[in-house]
């Protein structure tokens, strides 16, 4: 028994060692448009059928970030939000985790990184669960305005156009993460900041393929990871800069 914990004490400290942490900021250079159905009950339904069915996060987990959320108390046809809970506007870590692994399959074109999703998957973690949306420090606590577009589609009686809104927030908010990589010879920092740069060009939030939500880099620091049971990290940052 005892040479049995001594075993694990070895590769536990071996896989501590090899795990690093980095504080990132980005800045919004283009308004960010909420992704979350105004009706909890659509939000719902719709997390259901896109995250746990995939096994991305379990049922209890989208039950519980429902009730997270402070829906308006009457929901609009058509309007999605931006995430708010009594701190302020936010997105959930699985929405920077889902932008690395599309970054990450756009880069195994031009890298030699095979599999990339998979090993964002294995290696990448965002420590915090909630993102704040914040202005010179401060966190965010309502939209800035409505953003309302036209939704073209086909129907068999012919196309049509309908009327979609979204809440915005305007240029210039910032999210501020920290995430934890595991030792390993392909996901490096430096690779994850590549990942990042690529929010410039395809950014987070509803309708991005339309320009919205578009950022760029404004830190990308070490910091000191301090392994406990809650996972806490050291504020002080250690040397690297890549910024």
């Amino acid at each position: 028994m005892a040479a049995a914990k001594k075993v694990e004490s070895v590769i536990t400290k071996k896989i501590n060692e090899s795990k690093r942490a980095f504080r990132i900021q980005i800045k919004l250079i283009e308004d960010y448009l909420g992704t979350l159905s105004s009706n909890p009950q659509i939000y719902t339904s719709f997390m259901y059928a896109k995250s746990v069915e995939k096994g991305d996060v379990s049922a209890e987990q989208v039950v519980n970030e429902s009730e997270e959320i402070n829906f308006p108390d009457e929901s609009k046809a058509g309007l999605t939000i931006i995430a708010k809970d009594d701190n302020g506007l936010f997105i959930y870590s699985q929405i920077i985790t889902g932008f690395m692994k599309d970054k990450a399959i756009n880069l195994m074109k031009i890298s030699d990184v095979k599999q990339a999703k998979s090993k964002i998957q294995k290696f990448v973690n965002v420590i915090d669960k909630k993102i704040y949306f914040q202005r010179d420090g401060v966190n965010i606590t309502k939209p800035d305005g409505i953003n309302e577009r036209p939704l073209r589609g086909m129907t068999p009686q012919g196309p049509i156009t309908s009327l979609v809104a979204s809440e915005s927030l305007s240029a210039g908010a910032t999210l501020e993460f920290d995430i934890l990589l595991l030792g390993n010879d392909e996901i490096t920092p430096q690779y994850l900041y590549e990942v990042f740069k690529m929010g410039n060009t395809h950014g987070l939030g509803q309708f991005r393929n339309g320009g919205y939500g578009k950022f760029i880099i404004t830190r990308f620091d070490e910091i000191k990871y301090k392994d406990t049971s809650l996972g806490e990290l050291d504020k002080e940052q250690a040397e690297l800069k890549l910024l």
